[in-house]
């Protein structure tokens, strides 16, 4: 190739946040294991990968799935209205059946 031009390749940071995301959804945990808390198992790779940025997202999703939940009550009153309309009986398979 004579004559062509030898000039770099230019991307933006915002095209190649989105390029390395999209790599990270399509790696495997066998890729990333050794990079990643062991508290990220392979089941958790598996359903936040698709979700993450970059891999230091995997943390944050870890601390989500299995860190201890603080509820955000907005409207207490609906919540107990709510909560009345439920039936009295254990919830269990047969609660989900339509």
């Amino acid at each position: 190739m004579t004559g062509a031009a030898r000039v770099a390749t230019r991307f933006s940071e915002e095209q190649l946040a989105q390029l390395s995301a999209r790599t990270l959804h399509l790696l495997s945990y066998e890729a990333v294991r050794d990079r990643l808390p062991a508290d990220v198992t392979e089941p958790l790779w598996l359903a936040v990968r698709g979700n993450l940025a970059t891999l230091a997202d995997a943390t944050a999703w870890a601390e989500v799935v299995q860190g201890p939940i603080t509820p955000m009550l907005e409207d207490p009153a609906f919540l107990q209205e709510a909560a009345a309309c439920l039936p009295d009986e254990r919830w269990g398979e047969p609660s989900w059946k339509s």
